[in-house]
């Protein structure tokens, strides 16, 4: 079965689609997830994560919001577009021209516009970390949209493929 690589709409959110592909336990499925929801803004997202020189000069931990409990019951789709990141990105000239405070107060206003369930995953990008999936690798990015990563930037990349665990011994 052929599965869509190019998508219109929405299926699944930033996290629903992460969540998902660190669950899965095949690689070749973990691809075919990233694949059927493959949209500018995951691929955006996926970006900003795994580029080792991407960094947000923003201070690390949680985020203050004004209302933690914002939960549509809706597909949360706040993720797949995050205006002018590069506001927040070291080195990008709109983020040095900015001083920290100006900086900060737009990424809380930012953040105050998102679910709930977007919340940890924005402290994740911001703070490059991925430490809470780790069944979600740089390899399975790169094997999914190829053309993400230029090939000097996927030698930055991890190119480990995560070793499946050994299941229960069988008699």
């Amino acid at each position: 079965m052929d599965l869509p690589t190019k998508l219109d709409s929405i299926r699944l959110s930033i996290p629903q689609v992460i969540e998902a592909v660190d669950k899965e336990k095949v690689h070749e499925e973990k691809v075919k997830i990233l694949q059927m929801n493959n949209h500018q803004g995951l691929q955006i997202f996926m970006k900003a994560w795994l580029h080792p020189n991407i960094t947000f000069k923003l201070p690390r931990g949680t985020i203050p919001v004004k209302n933690p409990d914002n939960h549509t019951g809706d597909t949360p789709t706040g993720l797949y577009d995050i205006p002018a990141a590069y506001r927040w990105i070291s080195g990008t000239s709109e983020c040095e021209r900015m001083n920290a405070i100006e900086r900060e107060r737009t990424f809380m206003q930012y953040a105050d516009t998102l679910d709930r369930t977007e919340l940890p995953f924005l402290i994740a990008l911001k703070d490059n970390d991925r430490s809470a999936y780790p069944g979600f690798y740089d390899q399975v990015v790169v094997d999914a949209f190829p053309e993400l990563f230029t090939p000097e930037e996927q030698k930055l990349l991890d190119p480990n493929v995560p070793k499946p665990k050994p299941g229960p011994k069988r008699k």
